[in-house]
């Protein structure tokens, strides 16, 4: 979908004037539109791959802003393209923020972390449809996602063998714990730092919840660690989402990382990747 067809549809389903649109699209999932307009401003989302994206999203953020969580209100729902409310701000990885800002920001996103993660879901993984995941367990899903990343990295030529049993080896110390995880949420899965929206130095809201999954809340702490390999992340996160298992956090970090590795192909983001999942593999 180009500029112009993102104009119509917005003018048409919001009986909105548009001032300014931008394409705002920074992920995988969707293509995204920003649209100012004499009633407000508009998120347009449209699915570039995966139709079930919008309906995901569209209902993750119903059942989360039920709750109090700042994520964006879905507004209109069609077969291929969602509109929602704006979140105002800057996301959280371009913006400047103090050791004391950036503590305090983290600590208010895990306050409406512990909310999200109190919606039951069925089944593990990614949705197939609103509440219900496609694996049968947990575990299921985590050596597809490891194995198929593994085995990516290792065709493309951005892991070493040696590199590769390392994490197997690493992973398969979790296995009974992945095995008999049975407590499945909603998880939003990519609460990384370009998806926390901050406006006039607080958190506006979350954003982005395509990639939301049934499974382990620990999974977006571990995403959130991710992000810096830093360990006092966890102790400040554990200050207000509570106790935190880091052995389990540390090999989903592994994971995402992984996943993150295997999808990016500009020279510059694997060698990004690649220092990331190094600094997670001597963090114990």
């Amino acid at each position: 979908m180009d500029i112009n067809t993102a104009k119509k549809i917005i003018e048409k389903e919001t009986k909105a004037e548009i001032r300014l649109l931008e394409d705002a699209t920074k992920g995988w999932d969707h293509k995204v539109y920003i649209a100012q307009t004499n009633k407000g401003c508009f998120v347009l989302r449209v699915p570039i791959k995966d139709q079930n994206k919008i309906k995901i999203q569209a209902w993750a953020c119903k059942k989360w802003h039920k709750l109090g969580v700042p994520v964006p209100k879905p507004i209109i729902l069609r077969r291929n393209y969602l509109i929602e409310e704006c979140i105002p701000g800057i996301d959280m990885e371009h913006i400047k923020l103090t050791n004391m800002q950036r503590k305090t920001l983290v600590q208010k996103v895990c306050s409406y972390l512990k909310k999200m993660h109190t919606i039951k879901t069925k089944k593990y993984g990614p949705l197939a449809k609103p509440g219900i995941g496609k694996y049968d367990s947990w575990k299921d899903f985590t050596d597809t996602l490891a194995v198929d990343c593994l085995r990516k990295c290792r065709r493309q030529g951005k892991l070493s063998r040696i590199k590769v049993e390392q994490i197997k080896k690493e992973y398969d110390q979790f296995k009974e714990y992945l095995l008999n995880f049975k407590d499945s949420r909603l998880v939003h899965s990519d609460l990384c730092a370009d998806n926390i929206m901050i406006n006039k130095g607080k958190l506006s809201g979350i954003i982005d919840a395509a990639d939301a999954l049934s499974g382990d809340p620990l999974f977006d702490i571990a995403v959130m660690y991710y992000d810096t390999a830093d360990k006092n992340i966890i102790r400040n996160i554990s200050k207000t989402y509570g106790k935190i298992d880091f052995k389990i956090v540390r090999v989903y970090a592994i994971i995402a990382c992984l996943w993150v590795l295997a999808y990016h192909k500009s020279r510059k983001d694997i060698l990004k990747e690649k220092k990331k999942l190094s600094r997670l593999l001597s963090t114990a």
